[in-house]
């Protein structure tokens, strides 16, 4: 964690909100994108993200420094929440997969219906991420679209390092099944 990181963290503790301010600002992003990569419904993922900082708000007191970067609690945070909606509305991961076509467009995807499709290398793409579990998704966006190393990811998911890297080691391993397959075309 940097010093600035830290100077941001000791003043949101003392409630100041111009750091909340600071913190929402420079995590929000990420946090929404790892929401909308998981549920595929843009308004969804924005009230699941700013969860998240109401919840990292309310529980300030309880993190502790141990050296890895703030977003990883964050990410801890957003994990938990996803569950949360889950239980709660009865669904799983794999249900955002269902309202696909056979392409593996989503049918209700608003650059479906404005740009005619979407390329070929994407929808490959994300019907191989869709084989993925669940937690190997999360695994490959926190260490390849997030840039976090294996002890950060290891510390968002509640894992061991050993863990992360057996479960990135496979992602990759389907992933490049996968995109190897030739097309059914």
């Amino acid at each position: 964690m940097s010093a600035d990181e830290s100077r941001l963290l000791r003043r949101a503790r003392r409630n100041d909100s111009e750091a909340w301010s600071q913190i929402y600002d420079l995590y929000y992003p990420r946090i929404y994108a790892f929401m909308l990569a998981r549920i595929r419904d843009g308004m969804l993922a924005e009230d699941l993200a700013a969860d998240v900082f109401v919840n990292a708000l309310r529980g300030i007191d309880t993190y502790e420094e141990r050296g890895l970067a703030f977003i990883a609690w964050l990410y801890r945070i957003a994990h938990n929440r996803l569950i949360d909606h889950y239980r709660r509305n009865g669904r799983t991961e794999a249900d955002s997969f269902d309202e696909m076509d056979e392409s593996g467009d989503r049918l209700d995807d608003p650059a479906i219906t404005t740009n005619g499709g979407l390329d070929l290398e994407r929808i490959d793409l994300q019907q191989a991420v869709g084989r993925l579990s669940a937690e190997q998704q999360q695994v490959v966006q926190l260490r390849f679209l997030e840039g976090m190393t294996s002890e950060q990811v290891a510390a968002a998911m509640s894992k061991t390092v050993a863990a992360v890297k057996i479960m990135q080691h496979r992602a990759l391993k389907v992933l490049k099944k996968s995109l190897h397959q030739p097309s059914n075309t």
